[in-house]
């Protein structure tokens, strides 16, 4: 009966490490301890816990949710958080839409995805939670909380086809279109020119177009032109790209140009090169490298 007891009490307790103090040079000089915690209903929350905030007692307060933030009282523990409030922290953002560790991904979501909400890359592969794929249809985690997508179901809309197959009108992929471009070009001629163009990949259509170029030689239809074909051609190298910003933009001056790319899938580009004058002959821009009115701000429609 004695050993019972002591194995029964032994399962209601919980250890944490007490921290040590800093002397004047910084240095602890108190070492880590031990310090019990006792968890008598055995619901992973401590006793006294439980007691400070009056959650009362019994396996099942571990799931209650008594401030209807999204967060049961157990994940509220682990947050450091109070069950009682909504809002611990007064910030107007309820707790389950807070994100503790930084990884772009909300507390309820990491919570869903059973991944750690504070830590930025739970499994310690190196990827940030944000970035990985955790239902495997091609598309990030925090990619699909910003295009709309759940990232706990491959096939959102339940069409029989999953999130990074589906299809936009011109027959791209949506793992494959751009999410994010950049294009800085500044001509070398007497009359330089600064052209800008920038992408921004949103869901139902509603894309954003940003063209800047004081000579308005390009316009907004050139540019959309130019975005549909760079997330048409799969594997694009970054000559090929270079070539085609070139013929679409109309560049047969020398040139410096900047491009930052970034697909939804997650995979990147970056091209920071100068660009010969063209020629009839003229192929010296070849490196074949893999890629992965006076200002127009439009909204472009797909």
């Amino acid at each position: 009966m004695k050993k019972l007891f002591i194995g029964t009490l032994a399962a209601t307790l919980m250890f944490s490490y007490s921290t040590g103090v800093a002397d004047a040079k910084g240095k602890s000089t108190v070492k880590k301890k031990k310090v019990v915690q006792v968890d008598k209903d055995r619901n992973g929350i401590p006793d006294v816990w439980q007691k400070k905030y009056h959650l009362g007692s019994g396996k099942s307060i571990a799931t209650k949710d008594f401030d209807k933030d999204g967060l049961n009282n157990l994940q509220e523990y682990q947050l450091n958080l109070n069950p009682k409030l909504k809002d611990t922290d007064k910030d107007k953002l309820p707790d389950s839409k807070e994100d503790n560790d930084k990884d772009g991904l909300t507390n309820a979501l990491e919570y869903k995805l059973k991944l750690n909400p504070v830590s930025v890359d739970t499994n310690h592969n190196k990827i940030p939670d944000g970035d990985e794929d955790f239902d495997k249809d091609g598309i990030p985690n925090l990619t699909e909380v910003e295009l709309l997508s759940n990232p706990v179901i491959a096939d959102s809309d339940k069409d029989g086809i999953k999130d990074g197959q589906e299809t936009d009108k011109n027959g791209v992929a949506l793992s494959h279109q751009i999410k994010n471009l950049n294009i800085q070009i500044h001509t070398k001629t007497k009359q330089a020119k600064e052209i800008h163009v920038h992408f921004n990949y949103r869901p139902n259509g509603k894309s954003l177009l940003q063209v800047n170029d004081r000579s308005g030689l390009v316009t907004k239809d050139k540019a959309t032109t130019l975005v549909i074909q760079i997330a048409a051609t799969p594997g694009i190298t970054k000559d090929q790209m270079i070539a085609l910003i070139k013929t679409e933009l109309n560049l047969t001056d020398a040139f410096k140009i900047k491009v930052e790319l970034e697909y939804v899938n997650g995979k990147e580009t970056d091209i920071d090169k100068d660009v010969p004058t063209t020629t009839p002959t003229d192929d010296s821009t070849s490196t074949d490298e893999p890629a992965t009115t006076p200002t127009d701000d439009s909204t472009v429609t797909e």
